[in-house]
């Protein structure tokens, strides 16, 4: 490999960092810089990967901007490519930006579709940093599909509470048990819904005097 190539990788590896930030704080113009600054470098040094990786990021952030179908168009010829490279790094991040894609689109089936390979992958491998943003995603996406599917979207939410309790993420416990609640609340289940949010605001009302 010459040091032109390790050049343009160190470059593009640099700003998948940066579009990685800018996904992780829902920064869409920084992502979006990012995936263009990414397809540039790829495209001037012949970077197959960084050149699906850039589509992938670009694509995302256009859909989360408003444009829908061009977004969704990056994101599946970015994934194309990513597939073709056998890279499988940071993959299950993908496979979330196509469900919050699909979802803007309404394509609930496709949405949950890419939400379950991710949690294979989750099964899969170490990367367990996601497992509780997917499935919270997915309780989502099924209420969406089907705004009756109480059940079902009630059963995940479990999951994910008792998934960020044993992680001790406070913050997403409170964060998913709001959605719970929420979703109680539409079914006159208010009692239900103040017994379970009521410890945990207890809780963190707790945390934040001791800091």
């Amino acid at each position: 490999m010459g040091r032109d190539t390790t050049n343009a990788i160190e470059k593009a590896h640099a700003q998948v960092c940066l579009g990685t930030f800018g996904w992780l704080v829902r920064n869409w113009v920084i992502l979006a810089q990012a995936g263009e600054n990414i397809q540039g470098i790829a495209k001037d040094h012949n970077l197959p990967y960084y050149k699906g990786l850039g589509a992938t990021y670009l694509g995302c952030a256009l859909t989360e901007l408003g444009d829908v179908a061009k977004g969704l168009s990056l994101l599946e010829s970015g994934t194309h490519a990513l597939r073709a490279s056998y890279v499988r790094l940071n993959y299950i991040i993908y496979l979330f930006m196509h469900a919050s894609a699909y979802r803007k689109a309404s394509r609930f089936e496709e949405a949950i579709d890419a939400v379950d390979q991710a949690l294979c992958l989750v099964e899969e491998s170490s990367e367990k940093l996601d497992e509780t943003e997917i499935n919270r995603l997915k309780a989502e996406l099924v209420l969406a599909r089907d705004p009756g599917a109480y059940a079902e979207a009630e059963t995940i939410f479990l999951k994910v509470l008792q998934l960020a309790h044993d992680k001790g993420d406070r913050l997403f416990e409170l964060r998913t048990a709001t959605s719970l609640a929420r979703l109680r609340s539409t079914q006159g289940r208010y009692r239900e819904a103040l017994s379970l949010l009521a410890p945990l605001y207890a809780g963190l009302s707790h945390m934040t005097q001791q800091l």
